[in-house]
């Protein structure tokens, strides 16, 4: 996958938000982060994750934490979810926001704590 369509994705969001265009930010983001989730996968299966045991197929334990792994060697994937979030609370699908926020704070970088995640999941409150 060619990394500069992630980022044309992530700037045609961003275009439609500016615009006023939430499903169509929406629609942009999710594809950029199902880009970076298979990107993830593969990782995954290539690295040892998974295991060809006759016809039997095996995934390993560590196949989610290499997918982990992968996501987290930047801050894309957390910030794709965060914008997410932020769509999905401006159209109150909370409990889809809650999920995106949630995610974006478990896939950011461990460097660091992702406290724009943080604060957005915490001003969702009980809602």
């Amino acid at each position: 996958m060619d990394p500069n369509y992630i980022q044309v994705l992530v700037n045609q969001a961003r275009a439609h938000k500016k615009e006023r265009q939430p499903k169509e930010a929406l629609s942009c983001y999710k594809e950029a982060g199902d880009l970076l989730l298979s990107e993830a996968r593969s990782f995954a299966r290539n690295n040892g994750g998974v295991t060809d045991v006759g016809d039997d197929r095996i995934i390993g334990g560590e196949f989610f934490g290499l997918c982990l792994d992968y996501l987290r060697q930047d801050k894309v994937y957390a910030t794709i979810l965060n914008n997410m979030g932020v769509l999905y609370a401006e159209s109150g699908q909370y409990g889809d926001a809650r999920k995106c926020f949630t995610e974006a704070v478990q896939t950011h970088p461990m460097t660091e704590k992702y406290i724009e995640a943080l604060q957005n999941l915490q001003a969702l409150g009980d809602t």
